[in-house]
């Protein structure tokens, strides 16, 4: 395989997981502030299958990866229906930004591991 072809390859794998981390957090959230709705769709899942959305999903990042720009797109969204939460607003928030915390999170363990693994490098190299 071409180095281009392998780059795209695991920046849809990269996309893949990220999609599935974002929504089942908000899948969760709901669930845990009481909204079960999300959670009886089987959507508090990372497998990116239930997270699919057809334009989002596949079309936009496959037109993105053939004209050699970076990857785009977004998975389907997670059903919340606000009256089931204890607290409406406080929970409806909550459920909101549990998404993108997740991103950042899993953004940090990224670093955190791509550090680790650099300094190791560098030990390897030095010895």
């Amino acid at each position: 395989m071409t180095p281009r072809i392998v780059e795209i390859l695991y920046q849809m794998i990269a996309f893949l997981f990220a999609i599935s981390v974002h929504e089942s957090a908000h899948a969760w959230t709901a669930s845990r502030c009481g909204d079960p709705t999300a959670r009886m769709l089987g959507r508090v899942s990372l497998n990116p299958i239930r997270h699919i959305d057809l334009l989002g999903t596949i079309i936009l990042p496959l037109i993105a990866a053939i004209k050699f720009q970076g990857l785009i797109g977004w998975a389907k969204p997670t059903p919340v229906d606000p009256r089931t939460f204890r607290h409406p607003v406080m929970d409806d928030i909550l459920t909101s930004v549990a998404g993108p915390i997740s991103n950042f999170i899993v953004a940090t363990i990224a670093l955190l591991v791509l550090g680790a693994s650099r300094s190791h490098r560098a030990q390897d190299m030095i010895l």
